[in-house]
């Protein structure tokens, strides 16, 4: 008999070599390698899902899936998924479960689904929320849930004997959001990232939405609503590949990269995978104006093609939970996003869910002016960790409604 999980995140790639298990590491370095490894991951898996859709628009979130693969790997007794796993993600996960327990601090305040009042969620700040539901027929170890309890701060709770739903694991607060499940799992495991920020100081607030246009992947030319920041100093850059800004809000800030003229979308990614700190490394204060099209993403991933293209395919045959009396098989992953970025700030969120079976002006310099007028990449990341929160491609502008 064979346990069936499922998973769902609410809210890629060249496979990066294995380090030799008896590579020494820098000391104090546990916490920032888990961000870089999440960086990469990110990088990769977004241009994974780029390829496999190159002219739509493409967002990932891929903090989400580092807690689920930091969990699986940590209490997995195969050594090929552990393997895979860290090819991915590039470290070790064994020993940095440490490194985990810091990233959730970063984030401790109270569960987002708290804060819901319908469909909006009030307040400001980055959460994290993760539930692990399931069927209580003896076949989970208890080792196994303490880890990802105690470790990876999955909030856990049995069933009984029938069949979790998406309402055990909280995944039907946004039904707009939350991948859907097909329900013949024994065990239901969800992960969100939400952001809700506005611009730290008057970063758009001044400027008046006016008529521009932004040429899509197919090159043809539409009218779009923009808004064009206040004159002020940001990190900005351009060299022959592209060109870039980070603009700060209170609790995150965004990166935005155009590619240089003559350099393609894909270019740019092959470029910024192969670099994990591309465009960030180049950064560097300077005045300018930024001319933006407000839009929104809303987008629902299924994550296992992309994930097994990139190497991993040992979670979905099977888990191999240490201690578990029966296969434990991943069979779906999935991930819903709704991300909004306007004159206001940055509102995002992103769930994943899983389901598996048993068994002012400073410097001289010339002030830049970037307008985004056609497609960009963009890099959402958290303030106080600098963990990548969200990573996506705009070829296509769709306008923010209220909701």
């Amino acid at each position: 008999m064979t346990l069936r999980v499922a998973a769902v995140l609410l809210a890629c790639v060249a496979v990066l070599p294995v380090q030799p298990r008896a590579q020494r590491r820098v000391p104090g370095d546990v916490f920032p390698s888990l961000v870089r490894a999440n960086e990469r991951f990110g990088r990769t898996l977004l241009r994974q899902m780029h390829t496999s859709a190159p002219t739509g628009n493409t967002v990932v979130a891929p903090l989400s899936v580092t807690l689920l693969a930091g969990a699986f790997a940590f209490t997995t007794s195969a050594e090929p998924l552990r393997r895979q796993f860290e090819a991915v993600f590039g470290w070790n996960w064994a020993p940095h479960q440490v490194a985990v327990k810091m990233l959730r601090q970063a984030f401790a305040v109270p569960a987002p689904t708290r804060y819901f009042d319908g469909a909006r969620l009030a307040g400001e700040g980055v959460w994290l929320s993760n539930q692990l539901a399931y069927r209580d027929s003896g076949v989970l170890p208890a080792d196994f849930l303490t880890t990802v309890r105690d470790g990876f701060g999955f909030e856990t709770s049995a069933v009984g004997g029938r069949r979790p739903s998406a309402a055990d694991i909280g995944a039907d607060g946004r039904p707009s959001l939350a991948p859907r499940l097909d329900g013949a799992n024994d065990v239901a495991v969800r992960s969100g990232v939400y952001v809700r920020t506005t611009w730290a100081g008057n970063t758009f607030s001044t400027g008046n939405p006016r008529q521009g246009t932004f040429t899509n992947a197919a090159g043809v030319q539409a009218p779009v609503t923009v808004v064009e920041s206040e004159a002020a100093t940001y990190r900005y850059a351009k060299t022959d590949v592209f060109e870039a800004v980070a603009l700060q809000a209170w609790h995150a800030y965004i990166v935005f990269a155009l590619p240089s003229p003559g350099t393609t979308m894909a270019s740019l990614l092959d470029a910024i995978v192969m670099s994990p700190t591309a465009i960030d490394a180049d950064l560097a204060p300077r005045g300018g104006t930024v001319t933006m099209p407000p839009f929104r993403l809303r987008v629902e991933n299924d994550l296992r093609p992309p994930l097994e293209a990139l190497g991993v395919r040992a979670p979905f045959q099977n888990l191999a939970i240490r201690g578990a009396r029966q296969p434990v098989i991943l069979r779906e992953l999935r991930q819903g996003i709704d991300l909004r970025v306007d004159r206001s700030g940055i509102r995002a969120d992103a769930e994943t869910v899983g389901g598996g079976i048993y068994g002012g002006l400073e410097g001289a310099s010339e002030p830049f002016r970037m307008v985004l007028d056609r497609p960009f990449v963009f890099f959402i990341r958290d303030e106080i960790s600098n963990s990548l929160l969200f990573a996506g491609v705009v070829n296509e502008v769709v306008a923010p409604t209220r909701d």
